[in-house]
């Protein structure tokens, strides 16, 4: 009907039943011709219709002749056309990109591209995002510098502290005392290597970070390790506490003549 009508130079009812037919190529050359004001609005609606098709590929390019950028960005993700969702990204407000290049940062970290990942997440000023990523890979270098670079230092405290505790609860100790450290967290370091056993880690940091209490701790750890009935270990915490008394004690009790 749209051919006849066009023939017979009755051009609005031809455009009309083009449209019914959402028959869009034609409509559109026919508006090249007769209606050109008309070209951009059906572009737009040719995209539209295709999209709704599940055609987003082919949808994004009727929206970049219409000049619709947010509806090409959205059609380029969903089409997984991401070198297009960035060009059309560079077209509009940063604020208004923003999202997007959440989106974009979120597929390249999916795909294990880190350094794009990163790129985006910074543009859509998502930074505990990047340093996560970053934390999840170990690449603690990385989150470190992201951190510091643009987050404040609250922040980045309780990032870390609640990533070292998800470290902890999994058994990687030494990961977890690491961003304890950074975060100048030294004592749940401490706590977290008293509460596992790993008196040695424990005792190099108590000597590290609070000298003052060396002579105490080894004490505590004499006297816990005596009421465990293990005297070798109760021995060495004695004698580095320069408590020599209280292990000479320990033996007589123990009736362990030699060993005192």
């Amino acid at each position: 009907a749209g051919r006849f009508l066009e023939a017979l130079q009755y051009y609005q009812r031809s455009l009309d039943a083009y449209l019914q037919g959402h028959s869009y190529r034609e409509a559109v050359d026919l508006c090249r011709r007769v209606f050109p004001d008309k070209v951009v609005n059906l572009q737009e609606k040719w995209g539209d219709h295709l999209a709704r098709q599940g055609q987003m590929d082919a949808a994004c390019g009727h929206y970049i002749e219409a000049g619709c950028n947010m509806k090409a960005i959205n059609a380029a993700i969903n089409a997984k056309q991401w070198k297009n969702a960035i060009q059309g990204l560079d077209l509009i407000d940063k604020k208004d990109a923003q999202p997007y290049y959440k989106r974009i940062a979120q597929h390249y970290q999916e795909t294990d591209d880190l350094n794009q990942a990163e790129k985006y997440y910074i543009k859509a000023k998502e930074f505990e995002k990047v340093v996560l990523m970053y934390l999840e890979a170990s690449l603690w270098e990385k989150a470190d510098s992201i951190s510091q670079t643009y987050m404040k230092d609250e922040e980045v405290s309780k990032l870390y502290v609640d990533y070292a505790k998800q470290l902890e609860a999994k058994g990687r100790l030494d990961d977890a005392k690491r961003l304890y450290l950074q975060v100048d967290e030294n004592d749940l370091a401490i706590r977290m290597y008293k509460k596992q056993r790993e008196y040695t880690k424990m005792i190099e940091l108590v000597s590290r970070y609070h000298p003052e209490l060396l002579e105490e701790t080894h004490l505590q750890l004499a006297e816990q390790f005596e009421r465990d009935s293990n005297f070798r270990q109760a021995e060495h915490h004695f004698l580095a506490a320069n408590k020599w008394k209280p292990c000479l004690e320990m033996y007589r009790e123990q009736e362990m003549w030699e060993d005192a």
